[in-house]
């Protein structure tokens, strides 16, 4: 079996401890692993690189990842950042394989961090192989001796061979991606829609003793209009009959 081990930022004693230990742990269980340095891996600038395909080659080859970087500001180092933003130009395939993210912070966000990984590393049709996070003012023996369980069941995940599991957000991902959705107008490929016809006349009038009810093809819409009612007055032997114009100004 094969591991990619990606490094952003692996400076700090702590996280430096980490790497010795997941390696420790994944040499005796007799997988390979191959270390992969994010700084030295460009910025996207809207098209692959000589080393993101490299990159890639290794991640498409391998069991699982393992994902490490520092939180420098409430979020994951900018060189995994950038490895999730020159994934975006691969193929899914390339991904379906667990990812496990191990972050460590010396203020805060370390585990928005590690669930952010997770959760771009799903919408690219990866699976969520489990998260380790650590901040420097916290005790860090307890998190290291635990950090040894979990690399095992990481193993133990790679050779379960679990699939992943679609989402709405990988879905939706994926279909713009590919030019199916589009998002506040309508697509250039699509039909004009023709309007629907009804089966009723063009303009049908129903009258009765409050209001006429007149429905319009053309706009499909209900307008009220009142309905008047002649009245009658009586003056002496004479009856009036009043008109509507008459009616309204009395």
């Amino acid at each position: 079996m094969k591991v990619t081990l990606l490094l952003a930022q692996c400076t700090s004693e702590l996280l430096q401890r980490s790497v010795r230990i997941i390696t420790s742990v994944l040499q005796e269980l007799e997988v390979e692993i191959h270390r992969v340095e994010l700084h030295k891996l460009p910025y996207l600038e809207g098209s692959r690189t000589k080393q993101m395909d490299m990159i890639m080659t290794s991640v498409a080859a391998s069991d699982g990842v393992i994902g490490v970087t520092a939180v420098p500001m409430l979020g994951m180092h900018g060189a995994m950042q950038s490895f999730f933003d020159n994934a975006t130009l691969y193929d899914m395939k390339c991904f379906n394989k667990p990812m496990m993210a191990v972050t460590c912070s010396d203020w805060l966000g370390e585990q928005e961090a590690a669930q952010m990984m997770l959760k771009c590393w799903g919408i690219l049709g990866g699976v969520d192989g489990g998260a380790i996070y650590m901040n420097k003012t916290l005790p860090s023996a307890p998190v290291l001796e635990r950090l040894e369980k979990e690399i095992e069941n990481f193993y133990r995940l790679m050779k379960q061979e679990r699939p992943n599991i679609a989402s709405s957000q990988r879905a939706l991902y994926y279909n713009i991606k590919q030019g199916h959705m589009s998002i506040g107008f309508e697509s250039s490929t699509q039909k004009e829609r023709k309007p629907e016809i009804r089966n009723f006349a063009d303009i049908v009038k129903e009258d009765n003793f409050t209001g006429r009810m007149v429905y319009h093809r053309e706009q499909e819409q209900k307008i009220v209009e009142p309905v008047i009612q002649p009245v009658q007055r009586e003056s002496g032997n004479h009856r009036i009959d009043l008109s509507t114009k008459e009616q309204t100004i009395k």
